[in-house]
């Protein structure tokens, strides 16, 4: 179990590290660190009480590349030992190792490695960026209007695009994607600044 917890570039190091492993062998790596296995990276997302309110999950692809997906709290999965539960349920109930077991039951793929963060963490992490951009293929807007993207780029400062993040978060249409653009830009912002 790996957790990030207060760490600004948690998340972005995360994914580096999953892409570095799922280029080299596991011959490769150093002695007495765990290589990898395969399978994708589940990110569960906590409230300061440690209640769950997202699930991102990373997936490595044969030609290099990666697809996020993100799955709200409320989504109902079947579980290995209690029926069809609310994915926050798996997690107050039985962590985040059976929150991953059950999402990869959901997704019908391998997770091999999870981590826990906060809206500290995300929070820490944006304030690095100048700006995180939200690349839309086409225009987005939540129900309640408190998000509204033009297709292309929509350049914003890290606490208007940590606003839009937790305002997406309620919405079933449009959050998902919009909660997918802001952590690829993030990871983009982040990626971008000098050593």
């Amino acid at each position: 179990m790996i957790i990030f917890a207060g760490l600004a570039l948690s998340i972005t190091a995360f994914a580096t590290i999953f892409w570095l492993e799922r280029s080299r062998g596991a011959q490769d790596v150093a002695a007495g660190y765990q290589a990898y296995e395969g399978g994708a990276l589940l990110f569960a997302g906590v409230d300061p009480d440690g209640a769950l309110n997202q699930v991102l999950v990373l997936v490595s692809e044969d030609e290099g590349g990666f697809s996020i997906y993100t799955i709200p709290a409320r989504t109902i999965a079947a579980t290995e030992s209690a029926g069809f539960q609310r994915l926050d349920t798996v997690m107050a109930d039985s962590g985040p190792g059976s929150l991953a077991d059950t999402v990869a039951g959901l997704l019908q793929i391998p997770i091999g490695r999870y981590a826990v963060f906060n809206d500290q963490t995300l929070e820490k992490a944006a304030g690095k960026a100048e700006t995180i951009n939200f690349q839309a293929d086409q225009p987005l807007e939540t129900a309640g209007g408190e998000v509204s993207l033009t297709a292309g780029d929509n350049l914003v400062a890290p606490d208007t695009a940590l606003s839009w993040l937790k305002a997406s978060a309620t919405d079933a249409q449009a959050g998902p994607t919009i909660q997918a653009l802001f952590f690829q830009g993030l990871s983009q912002a982040l990626a971008s600044l000098p050593a």
